[in-house]
């Protein structure tokens, strides 16, 4: 191959079928993810105006020792977010409470607050579990999302945000530019569903795919070190 020594065309062959197998993949070293917990007071949640109530008490079972609710059936509020996971933290109740989340308007998911090992209250009344991960979506493409929180109607009486926790990649840059919206879409590649989880902690993640073509391009350079100065001796 242009008369270049045997070890050198066997580097550059490797190397074009990194970039073959992996297009449009950015070279990069491991990764890691960050939880951020957002409480339901949190200003960066656009809660639908004149619809919600902040509860009126403090409980220690919730996130921060309040939440929000709504009994009304066109309650929304929408939470934006650049990470690759979204959490949706909430206490349960003895009677009809749930939330009705669409995530980048993929189809939605209902979660159902309701604490069935008491028994039921025909008069409201507070939470009687704490607060924990009862949802989740892992695996997301790193980029802006939106989450919403919805009444879901004809399956609950209330509907309440109590806290949300999303993952973001420290150190990362987003592989093309997304803007800001409230209920856009967004790719997710084989995004994973969490369901009643019982830990909110953060966790640390890397990216596989990065550390392995991180390592093939050390070894690609080490390689190609070694045979100039090998060629370079020879001379």
């Amino acid at each position: 191959m242009f008369g270049l020594p045997f070890l050198l065309q066997f580097v550059l062959l490797a190397f074009m079928l990194l970039v073959l197998t992996f297009p449009g993949i950015t070279v990069g070293f491991p990764t890691t993810s960050t939880n951020v917990t957002i409480d339901d007071q949190d200003p960066a949640i656009f809660y639908s105006a004149g619809q919600w109530n902040l509860s009126n008490s403090y409980n220690s079972l919730d996130v921060k020792g309040f939440h929000h609710l709504s009994g009304q059936s066109s309650a929304f509020a929408v939470f934006n977010f650049t990470g690759v996971a979204i959490y949706f933290l909430s206490p349960l109740w003895p009677y009809a409470v749930g939330a009705q989340l669409v995530l980048d308007n993929q189809p939605p998911a209902f979660v159902d607050l309701q604490d069935y090992s008491r028994s039921v209250s025909l008069s409201g009344g507070s939470e009687t579990v704490s607060s924990a991960v009862v949802w989740g979506v892992e695996n997301l493409e790193l980029g802006n999302h939106s989450l919403r929180v919805e009444f879901a109607q004809e399956k609950s009486e209330y509907v309440v945000l109590d806290a949300l926790i999303y993952s973001s990649i420290d150190n990362a840059t987003v592989k093309s530019p997304v803007s800001s919206f409230v209920g856009g879409s967004s790719v997710m590649p084989s995004p994973t569903v969490v369901e009643q989880t019982s830990s909110s902690t953060p966790v640390s993640r890397q990216s596989g795919t990065s550390a392995a073509i991180g390592a093939v391009v050390a070894v690609v350079a080490v390689l190609v070190v070694f045979t100039f100065g090998t060629v370079k001796i020879s001379q």
